[in-house]
């Protein structure tokens, strides 16, 4: 019978690193690299039979790389330059036109030509939605389960993940019901009130706001003045 060989065939620890820096530098094509070539591995490592540990090595090192693509797809979300967000940047752009100056039309525009798309990056969509609930699971809770996982000798299972962030997104769904159910029961002093000390705080900080917050905030004005004539004429 051949010995089995104890040698990794994912470096892990250098492999992490290479991944954390890719995401620090918002690389995805490396992070797609890294996973391609560990989900080879893996695929390789389970048709010569060499062992569990050795798979789990390759399905980890895939399962790092989707998780860093998803963190970076999220700070590009955060920065205007992916998803929704560009979706918003456009609305903007049409909604402010003939009101933005034209310093401000043209920070969105260039904010507009920085984004990016699924195409863009060379992944389906489904994978984009995947590989971001994979990076939405707390670190210290994606550890531990990747190391309760090694621990019992079973092979890494990407379902299993996915399921625990399933789990997060009904704890959220049921405290945001939680809340908006809170927030139904307060009375119209209370709502007053909270308009009331936001609305200060962004009166004292309006000269601050980037222009396409601007825009954002002429827009509720329009919205909020549309209502309050609404509910005025009701009564």
């Amino acid at each position: 019978m051949t010995k089995k060989s104890t040698t990794a065939i994912v470096p892990v620890e250098p492999t992490k690193q290479a991944i954390a820096t890719a995401v620090e530098a918002g690389d995805v094509d490396t992070l797609k690299h890294v996973r391609a070539m560990a989900s080879g591995l893996q695929k390789a490592a389970k048709a010569r039979g060499v062992g569990i540990d050795k798979e789990n090595q390759a399905a980890e090192i895939v399962l790092r790389s989707e998780r860093g693509i998803g963190t970076v797809l999220i700070d590009l979300s955060a920065q205007g330059l992916f998803g929704k967000a560009v979706s918003g940047v456009t609305g903007r752009l049409k909604a402010g036109e003939g009101e933005l100056s034209a310093s401000g039309a043209a920070s969105l525009e260039a904010r507009l030509a920085a984004s990016v798309s699924t195409e863009d990056l060379g992944i389906t969509k489904q994978d984009s939605s995947l590989f971001q609930r994979l990076a939405n699971i707390p670190d210290a809770e994606f550890e531990e389960r990747l190391a309760m996982v090694k621990s019992t000798g079973e092979r890494i299972a990407k379902v299993d993940f996915y399921r625990l962030v399933r789990g997060q997104e009904k704890v959220q769904k049921t405290a945001m019901k939680g809340l908006q159910e809170e927030l139904a029961a307060e009375d119209e002093t209370s709502v007053l009130e909270a308009f009331r000390s936001a609305s200060l705080v962004l009166i004292a900080d309006m000269d601050q706001l980037p222009t396409d917050e601007l825009v954002e905030v002429a827009g509720l004005i329009q919205q909020l003045a549309s209502a309050y004539t609404a509910a005025k004429q009701a009564r």
